[in-house]
């Protein structure tokens, strides 16, 4: 089943997929009202982040996730994927924070970070 984004600024068209809450993958609205589609596929749609992070050692993860303050972790100093699954606007927003930093970040479509077989952050 499909629907189509009731934003102004988006309005397309995405498959409804199995989980709840219903959210557009382009601009990350949520519909909680619209039942998930049982008979749908696994979404596998989304975007992901990908972050070169060998020049930047010890870069703290709560600098860009602040969810993350009481977290005394590190980022690994290798190229990443980070998130899955994301929309495309949550992916922007992540990528212009790591550019901000001086980091090489990219927005992929999740798939295509899997492919490339690096290993994720999730957020």
């Amino acid at each position: 089943m499909q629907r189509r984004c009731t934003q102004s600024s988006c309005r397309r068209v995405f498959p409804i997929g199995r989980t709840a809450p219903v959210r557009c993958p382009y601009c990350g609205t949520t519909y909680p009202r619209v039942l998930p589609d049982p008979c749908s596929a696994q979404e596998a749609f989304g975007y992901s982040i990908l972050a070169d992070l060998t020049n930047h050692p010890h870069v703290p993860v709560s600098r860009f996730f602040p969810q993350y303050q009481r977290w005394p972790r590190f980022f690994w100093t290798q190229p990443l994927a980070v998130g899955r699954y994301l929309s495309l606007w949550q992916a922007q927003q992540i990528c212009q924070q790591f550019r901000r930093e001086g980091i090489t970040a990219d927005v992929v479509s999740t798939r295509c970070a899997q492919r490339q077989l690096r290993p994720f952050f999730r957020i």
